[in-house]
């Protein structure tokens, strides 16, 4: 399996065969190739694990599911599943006793240096197996049976254990495959198929919240400000996946929509045409209508400013035009991303972009609280522009924090700091979050009540799922503008919790939503239901952690380095001498892992550069296969000879690229000794450093009384140039929760074996 002479089926976007070509070059280069996934469970549901061999260039020594199998040349995904349970696991099964595909070809991508590996994944279970596992010690160190609950627990806590494909795919899978099936319920807006199932979705109708009885969801009409989600979904699952499939479903939503972009009677408009046009024109597909997606897209934009009050100077969120009852809400936050994406387009209106603008610094000003929570409700007088009351409509108390209305100031204010570069709405965006995520460590299992400020002990003690899913996305965004960790991590472990146990097609009662337990409004009796922006968010969420989840592993031992460091520290103050060189000798190990991982990654890229010409070769030589046409009219410009000579070539590079990684896969050996007289030297620094830092300290602070004693004034800075004046925004920014303090401590940490859980080595 890992011989660099093995030789893989290269595939186009839909799945055709159009050549074959060497492992270690496909790799390489990042050509489109197959792979089957299969998960092994026993009768009692325990799934079959197994940790890779630490020799395995991707993925040394990780948790992988139970078997991760590359085509072989003619084999078809079935056939791969088999050969692969019987190569890595010694199980000799039939075809007809595997369940799948579970979910629809997809497409996976990892890069990591110079290994590029995009593959068309299907998946395929084994259920009820109680047979025994004889494992191949080349391909696989160890087989383990591991219950979900304590698997799940163990990779939120450790994800650094486990293979980029087995996160993925867990949850990925089962979204997919829940989103085919409401496709295929859903009756066609364009009459091209659909409604399968004994309560089949009309087309007039888009899905907006499931019914508690049933699990379905209802349908709205497309003037609901929740009708382009669904549309949006599809985006998410194209973005995720590849396949067309999904661009012709979000596609066929399209022009039952496009008849409400002029209508403006609320804000609702936004949410439309931002998860339906503004995400058909992000995804790019082949063949696309671009032009008449720009100009729905900016029709709504030009709705939306019809709504624009300038003595308020924001946009009105409810009731017509001229309604006395100017009121402006926390949602309307997410209701401008429109507004600039449409000014940009040509033909756009700059005054679009401004009165976005606006609308967002009026928000900071009066929407926010000086704690940073934010009301739902804010009534204007329409004539003077002056505050009339502050109160919910979907909260728990007027003085509360209703949680999605707070999501929706993180993911609003994220957007809006995208697309203006303005520090100030940087600024609100942080506040927002880190108000949320200060509110959300109350939460035992990581997803918030429908209010913050509700009796977790009540009888309203509802748990809102969308709103986790609104701040997980605005986060994981958040964190790629800032290049904040905390940010990324936050929007990590909302999905983990959503994920581990509110997903739709899990528990007794599964509902047809990708996530279960979502409250719509309280007052209105919503609540316990699946929402469709719940579930646009999750998936939004999952697109934007998938990429920053393929990151090489340097910061993870840069943080057990730090930590290893500070427990050092620690030791030493407490006179722990032993367990202070014991951290000592750890973090010299990690150190020198480090330096060696940071010099592979630099050789590794420097022959990736050196590659890009066996790339661009290999694409070539791909395309030719690509029609009969075309490789008939290349094959005459070049002559037989000179592809020949063109794959010689090929075969010379990639043969000597593998050298290069086999060369630098070998030890460096410095990690395997570490001087215990260095050890005690160290020790003696640092216990001499803090001793110093104890004595500036006790200085410092002696000065400080003496001066006040002597009744010093202390200078003060001269103030900074007055900026233009601006509404104002909350100050107050509390500190992140200690929730994330300790998910960072416990991924630090270096357990060995999976927590919580009966684990037995497979016989």
């Amino acid at each position: 399996m890992a011989d660099k002479e093995e030789l893989f089926d290269l595939v186009d976007e839909q799945d055709n065969v159009i050549g074959t070509e060497l492992r270690s070059v496909v790799h390489s280069n990042g050509l489109l190739h197959r792979a089957v996934y299969v998960w092994v469970f026993r009768p009692d549901g325990a799934l079959l694990v197994q940790r890779r061999s630490p020799h395995k260039k991707i993925g040394p020594g990780q948790l992988d599911l139970s078997v991760a199998e590359h085509l072989q040349p003619g084999e078809s995904y079935l056939q791969g599943a088999v050969r692969g349970l019987a190569e890595e696991l010694g199980i000799a099964a039939e075809a007809v006793q595997l369940a799948g595909p579970l979910a629809p070809t997809h497409r996976r991508e990892l890069h990591q240096g110079a290994f590029h590996d995009v593959e068309l994944v299907q998946s395929y279970r084994l259920d009820g197996y109680t047979g025994a596992v004889q494992i191949d010690e080349d391909e696989v160190v160890e087989a383990q049976w591991v219950q979900l609950p304590q698997l799940r627990a163990h990779a939120e806590a450790h994800p650094e254990e486990y293979t980029q494909w087995f996160l993925d795919e867990t949850v990925i899978d089962g979204a997919l495959e829940h989103l085919q099936a409401l496709a295929d319920r859903r009756e066609r807006p364009d009459g091209s198929g659909g409604g399968e199932g004994p309560s089949p979705l009309a087309a007039t109708l888009f899905p907006n919240s499931t019914d508690r009885s049933t699990g379905l969801y209802q349908g709205s009409k497309a003037s609901k400000w929740t009708s382009g989600y669904l549309a949006g979904c599809y985006w998410r699952a194209y973005d995720l996946t590849g396949d067309a499939k999904w661009a012709r479903l979000a596609e066929a939503e399209l022009p039952g929509l496009a008849k409400v972009a002029g209508e403006t009677d609320n804000h609702k408009v936004s949410h439309i045409f931002d998860s339906a046009y503004s995400e058909a024109l992000a995804a790019g597909a082949p063949g696309a209508d671009v032009k008449q997606y720009q100009k729905v897209l900016q029709r709504a934009a030009a709705s939306l400013a019809a709504r624009y009050n300038d003595k308020v100077k924001a946009i009105q969120s409810w009731n017509d035009i001229g309604d006395p009852e100017f009121e402006v809400i926390i949602d309307s936050m997410a209701s401008l991303k429109i507004m600039w994406e449409a000014a940009q387009l040509p033909g756009g209106k700059q005054e679009w972009a401004d009165i976005a603008l606006q609308h967002a610094r009026t928000v900071a000003k009066e929407v926010f609280r000086e704690d940073g929570s934010t009301y739902h409700v804010v009534q204007f007088d329409p004539e003077t522009g002056e505050v009339v009351k502050k109160r919910t409509h979907q909260g728990y108390r007027d003085d509360s924090t209703w949680s999605r209305g707070q999501a929706w100031a993180v993911v609003g204010y994220t957007h809006a700091y995208n697309a203006t570069r303005d520090p100030q709405l940087l600024a609100t965006a942080q506040i927002a979050s880190d108000v949320f995520l200060q509110r959300l460590a109350e939460e035992a299992d990581g997803v918030p009540l429908w209010d913050f400020d509700v009796p977790a002990d009540g009888d309203q003690a509802w748990k809102d799922t969308s709103a986790a899913a609104i701040a997980a996305s605005g986060l994981a965004r958040l964190g790629q503008l800032t290049g904040s960790q905390n940010y990324t991590d936050a929007a990590a472990a909302l999905v983990a919790a959503l994920a581990e146990g509110y997903l739709g097609w899990e528990g007794p009662q599964p509902v047809e939503a990708l996530l279960r337990n979502g409250t719509f409004s309280v007052p209105g009796g919503h609540h316990s239901t699946g929402l469709i922006w719940g579930d646009w968010y999750f998936l939004d969420a999952l697109t934007q952690l998938l990429p920053l989840a393929n990151a090489t592993c340097t910061h993870l031992l840069e943080k057990k380095v730090a930590a290893e460091e500070a427990r050092a520290r620690e030791c030493a103050q407490r006179g722990n001498k032993r367990g202070a060189l014991t951290a000592l000798r750890q973090k010299k190990l990690l150190a020198s892992n480090l330096e060696q991982v940071e010099t592979s990654l630099l050789r590794l890229g420097e022959q990736q550069v050196a590659l890009e010409g066996v790339a661009a070769t290999a694409e070539t030589v791909a395309a030719l296969a690509a029609g009969a046409a075309a490789s008939k009219a290349t094959m005459q410009q070049l002559g037989p000879d000179q592809v020949d000579a063109i794959f010689d070539d090929m075969a010379e590079t990639a043969a000597e690229a593998q050298q290069v990684q086999d060369a630098l896969a070998l030890p460096l050996g410095a990690a395997a000794e570490v001087d215990d007289d260095e050890l005690e030297a160290e020790l003696k620094e640092l216990e001499a450093a803090q001793l110093e830092e104890e004595r500036l300290e006790a200085a410092a602070a002696a000065a400080s009384a003496s001066a006040a004693n002597a009744g010093e004034a202390k200078p003060v800075p001269a103030a900074p140039a007055a900026a233009p004046a601006l509404p104002a925004t909350p100050t107050a920014r509390p500190s992140q929760p200690a929730r994330q303090a300790q998910r960072q401590q416990a991924g630090s940490e270096q357990d060995g074996e999976l927590e919580g859980g009966q684990v037995e080595l497979a016989a």
